[in-house]
């Protein structure tokens, strides 16, 4: 808000209820090492607050002059919370909070304008925050005041209101809030007044701009000030006092936050001359228990607590939320909204009263920006039905570590003692100071780790190369301590830069510190001089004269630029008393004008670029003068016949009387409509050249002077041209710069107005020419003229119109009008019905603009918002398929968005996104086992034909549990073993009987993999001889020198057999879904024969062990919790 509405404010604010007396002062500026934190409250519907507040605008009143009763003015205000709302914000869905604050004062004894009487006032502060960090988003100011004097004088003072909007949202607070915190919150502030005054018209002008706060958490503990001043809750020991900075680093604000009333407890704020102070008096939650409105905030009988995975994460990941309530909503629906990164899934409450999600911590950034974090987000889980919420901040950074004690810098403090005389120094104000400056300093160092420190030691260097050693306590994550050193600057110190220095040495207890490149840090501190007033010396001057008053010879001995500021004292030239002003020049240089003779005092302070200061006071002496006149003429030249005003403006700088003081008027050789004896004079001629007038001016002294002025009568081009542009029904209004906005293809009326001379008017002539360079269209005659015309171009159009008289005199008027183009629409459509992995979906968009554009619109689908293919524009405006129509599968599970903008020839967009839910199909399992299985034989399970989505097939894994009543790992459940992993595995069975086989198949949903029961039977292999020459050619126990004689006779008889003999092929059946495993065994015909004899000893090699690590079976849930599926 800028200086104008500030004043009104102020103004209207002046009566609001009895002065009481009331000192105020600044915060305290003592120090707090509590190391808490503070996390972003909720509200609920009905919460209220009642404060104290108070307002001082003695010195914004006094340095603008007006006529009004000055004093402080207190009163209590409630703000109570109406509703909880969802509105879009940046494009985003966002839940914010309704607040009102309303008061009804009256006050006594108001002098207002001359008068002494009543005033009332109803006040009402409507606000709009958002729910995830308590950042305003608009707030409305609806103040009526009426004043009433001497039982008949009624006087409407104001019935307004004062819009402000901010974008992005305002964030007074960065939570979660931790001492040594500091942040820039940068947003753009829109100002709008609307409603009526009798007592300031017209209201100030809407405004528009960019905006930058500084803000920072300075101490924790009790609210208290300089001078032990606290207030009145019983409540609030850990409060948080965050304090505001101006762009040059002097303090602007502060507010005491209290985590225990989920407010602020106490806010105080210092701008343009005016002073705000709010202080809690109570608090009354609802839904609680144990509430003492005075002292206690009780229990809330029902909350949301959220819990994030870590409260410290980094970018794009994905993390565990949990929210946590009482087991009464068991079913019902949480939702978990993300707002920044336009994130919101609703979860079914499990029947312990917990919901959790797995959401992306995405990579937004924050309108409050800090030095030693990414960015901090509100997650929010709420219960529509029932209106609770629950908050709690998501803190992002682009490299999370461990642990990581580190110096911070842009945190330091600085506290200088200049002859008693303290400043905080920071790193907005810069480090300057002077010698015999006593400095006590606060050097930071912090935890950028998400894990605690252990005890560390800081090493200090002051500028003079003293050093010590300090020990620093244990820090948990993004804990800040600091270490205080003093230094005294030396007399003797040169100009010029020193630096001190500050080193943490985390020691063996922290040998994981991630990053030693910022364990050191450094202040350059600027060792100057104050600048030297040199003032020139200057004559006294008479009223209304300007007198030059020089200081522009000042200069600093550290060099740079000096600037002055001039305190003046003047008669305010309303109720004849002096009042002061102070006026800021860069060359140190002033011209001011008094109204009325005296000596006055003008205070000079010379500032140099180090914001030192030196002070030198001045008397302006003021002569008196005769009175002043001058002729004013509502024109200079006019047609025959024609009339002129002429005004006699004149004062009396030295009277007795109200300025501008008795001075009688005289018109001599005039004829003038009024008379002889006025200050309006009215006159008419009938002849054309010079005519002289005389206006003789007399004050209450009888001193007299005189002033002329001639006019020229003559025939003149036509003026007081005018251009508007209607509708059918109503004139359009210019904006601040005076350019009309008219939208494309609209039809208007152009009309046009034009004065003259009155024997000319009727035959003026009208012409228009449309845009620039365009040729004139004849129009009408007369004094008015009409057009209709509209414009398919957007752009800027320049208006022209031409007015000639009947002697070919000419005027022009111009005005700029710019047509908006109107940007294309798109038909809402819903989200599709969600598909399966593969699936084809359809989509039909209609789009629209105005007639002149429809036939150029390109529509365009982006079926990856995430990622900038064409590398113009942003990451969502791809042109991956052109058209309204759209046909596409996704082969991988998800909430897949696609954007579909539309562009018209002037380049305005539209879009809309549309979410796609794909999901996951479980594979498919089919198996093949061999039809007969005896023991001893190796056999393959073979597992390949299992079918899923292509883009899963590559990533399924195979678990096999090839006794599923047996527990192999000894974990005391049979049914999680893992004995195999594989698509295809072989297996021997050394006893016959039944097993129970089970197959687990996952995809990247590893924790619902697909399950295949099969049931097997291992039959006795009575083979004899055979089989036991087998067993040592195949198989695990094979012998190596077995293998080499059975190659050898097997080629033997191979080459004797080969034209005899066919190999007999496996017979395998394949076990799907819709069969059952084939149970096998051996032949009767071979379990009945046996071997003639027994083998020679030779064909046996001697024995050989062989030795191998026997691999211990895992479970189900630790293989699962292993695959990175």
């Amino acid at each position: 808000m800028k200086r104008a509405p500030l004043l009104l404010v102020a103004l209207l604010l002046l009566g609001i209820v009895p002065i009481q007396e009331l000192e105020l002062v600044s915060k305290s500026s003592s120090t707090n090492s509590n190391s808490g934190f503070s996390e972003v409250p909720t509200w609920r519907v009905g919460d209220k607050w009642l404060y104290s507040g108070l307002f001082d605008a003695e010195t914004l009143i006094r340095e603008n002059g007006v006529s009004a009763s000055v004093g402080e003015i207190q009163g209590d205000a409630e703000m109570v919370v109406l509703e909880i709302l969802t509105m879009q914000i940046e494009n985003q869905s966002t839940l914010v909070y309704k607040t009102r604050m309303t008061a009804e004062f009256d006050k006594n004894g108001v002098d207002l304008d001359g008068y002494s009487g009543d005033l009332f006032i109803d006040y009402e502060f409507t606000e709009f925050t958002r729910v995830s960090d308590l950042a305003t988003i608009k707030s409305d100011l609806a103040l009526q005041i009426q004043f009433k004097a001497l039982g008949f004088i009624n006087i409407d003072v104001a019935d307004i209101v004062l819009h402000n909007t901010y974008a992005p949202p305002k964030e007074v607070y960065d939570f979660p809030m931790r001492l040594g915190e500091r942040w820039f919150d940068n947003y753009s502030q829109e100002t709008t007044w609307t409603g009526s005054s009798d007592y300031i018209s017209p209201l100030p002008a809407d405004e528009s701009g960019s905006e930058q706060s500084y803000f920072g958490v300075t101490q924790i503990g009790a609210p208290i000030n300089d001078r032990g001043q606290t207030i009145t809750y019983g409540g609030c020991s850990n409060s948080f006092e965050v304090t505001g900075w101006d762009d040059a680093g002097a303090e602007a604000s502060y507010r005491w936050w209290c985590p225990d009333i989920r407010n602020h407890a106490w806010l105080h704020e210092e701008s343009e001359g005016l002073t705000l102070d709010f202080r809690i008096r109570t608090y009354s939650p609802v839904a609680s228990t144990g509430v003492d409105a005075y002292s206690n905030p009780g229990i809330r009988n029902e909350g949301i607590q959220v819990d994030l995975e870590f409260p410290l994460f980094s970018l794009d990941t994905n993390m565990s939320v949990w929210a946590n309530t009482s087991t009464s909503f068991a079913g019902q629906n949480m939702e978990f909204r993300h707002e920044r990164t336009g994130f919101s899934s609703t979860v079914p409450i499990d029947g312990n009263g917990s919901a959790h999600l797995i959401i992306d911590s995405g990579n937004a950034l924050d309108a409050s920006w800090t030095s030693t974090d990414h960015s901090s987000h509100g997650i929010i889980a709420w219960i529509s039905s029932a209106g609770i919420i629950g908050d709690s901040t998501l803190t992002l950074d682009e490299n999370v570590v461990a642990l990581d004690l580190m110096a911070v810098a842009d945190r330091a403090l600085i506290e200088r003692n200049r002859s008693g005389s303290v400043t905080e120094l920071n790193d907005l104000t810069g480090w300057n100071v002077i010698p015999s400056d006593i400095l006590r300093m606060e050097l930071p160092i912090m935890n950028r780790g998400i894990t605690s420190s252990a005890a560390a030691t800081v090493e200090t260097t002051d500028p003079s190369g003293n050093v010590l050693s300090h020990l620093i306590p244990s820090l948990s994550s993004l804990e800040q301590t600091t270490v205080e050193i003093f230094w005294t600057v030396p007399e003797s110190a040169d100009i010029g830069n020193s630096t001190v220095s500050w080193k943490v040495i985390p020691g063996a207890l922290n040998s994981n510190d991630a990053d030693s490149g910022n364990d050191d840090a450094s202040l350059i501190i600027f060792i100057g001089r104050t600048p030297e007033v040199v003032l020139r010396n200057h004559s006294a001057v008479l009223t209304q004269d300007n007198l030059l008053i020089d200081a522009s010879a000042s200069f600093d001995a550290d060099g740079g630029q000096v600037w002055c500021s001039f305190y003046i004292e003047y008669d305010d030239g309303v109720k004849q008393k002096n009042v002061w002003s102070e006026v800021w020049t860069s060359d140190c240089i002033l011209n001011w004008t008094w109204i009325d003779d005296g000596d006055y005092s003008v205070l000079i302070t010379v500032v140099d670029e180090e914001r030192d200061f030196s002070q030198l006071e001045d008397t302006a002496s003021i002569i008196n003068r005769p009175p002043q006149v001058k002729i004013i003429a509502s024109r200079t030249t006019a047609s025959s016949f024609g009339t002129i005003s002429l005004l006699a403006v004149a004062n009396d700088s030295d009277s007795e009387d109200p300025w501008p003081g008795v001075v009688d008027i005289h018109w001599p050789d005039a004829q003038c409509e009024e008379g002889w004896y006025t200050h309006q004079c009215t006159v008419t001629w009938d002849e054309e050249g010079l005519r002289r007038y005389t206006a003789v001016a007399t004050d209450d002294d009888g001193a007299s002077n005189e002033t002329i002025i001639d006019l020229f009568y003559s025939n003149i081009a036509p003026f007081d041209l005018e251009i508007g542009i209607w509708t059918d029904d109503e004139i359009l209004q210019t904006d601040q710069q005076g350019v009309y906005h008219v939208m494309e293809d609209s039809e208007f009326w152009l009309v046009g107005e034009a004065d003259d001379s009155l024997n000319d008017l009727e035959t003026l002539e009208h012409s228009w020419s449309l845009t620039d360079n365009a040729d004139f269209i004849s129009s009408t005659s007369g004094q008015r003229s009409l057009m209709k015309t509209s414009w398919s171009q957007s752009g800027e159009h320049n208006i022209t119109l031409r007015v000639v008289d009947d002697d070919g005199l000419f005027t022009e008027a111009k005005i700029l009008v710019e047509v908006q183009n109107v940007a294309p629409t798109i038909t809402r459509l819903s989200d599709p019905l969600p598909i399966a992995e593969g699936q084809l979906l359809k989509l039909d968009a209609e789009v629209n603009d105005t007639s002149s554009d429809r036939e150029s619109l390109v529509s365009c689908w982006d079926l990856d918002p995430g990622i900038d293919k064409d590398g113009v524009g942003g990451a969502d405006d791809d042109c991956d398929i052109i058209g309204v129509e759209l046909e596409w599968s996704w082969q991988d599970e998800g909430v897949h968005s696609v954007v579909l903008h539309v562009m018209d020839n002037d380049g305005a967009r539209s879009n809309q996104v549309i979410n796609i839910t794909v999901l996951n199909q479980a594979p498919k399992i089919r198996v093949s086992i061999p039809e007969q299985i005896l023991t001893s034989q190796l056999i393959e399970l073979d597992a390949s034909a299992t079918s899923d989505s292509q883009n899963d097939l590559p990533g399924l894994v195979f678990m096999w549990d090839l006794d599923a009543d047996v527990d192999s790992n000894g974990d005391g459940d049979a049914g999680n073993d893992v004995d195999e992993m594989g698509m295809k595995i072989n297996k021997r069975w050394r006893t016959a009987g039944e097993y129970h086989i089970v197959l687990r198949v996952a995809d990247e949903d590893k924790k619902n993999p697909a399950i295949k029961e099969m049931t097997i039977f291992v039959v006795d292999d009575d083979g004899g001889l055979l089989d036991a020459v087998s067993s040592q050619v195949v198989g695990p126990d094979a012998s190596i020198l077995v293998q080499i004689l059975a190659a050898i006779v097997g080629l033997l008889i191979i080459a004797f057999t080969v034209s005899r003999f066919r190999p007999k092929q496996d017979i395998q059946q394949w076990v799907d879904d819709d069969q059952t495993a084939i149970s096998g065994g051996m032949a009767p015909e071979l379990l009945q024969s046996n071997p003639s004899h027994s083998p020679p000893e030779y064909a046996f090699p001697e024995k050989q062990v062989v030795q191998q690590e026997v691999e211990q079976p895992t479970s189900l849930a630790n293989l699962l919790d292993g695959l990175d599926i």
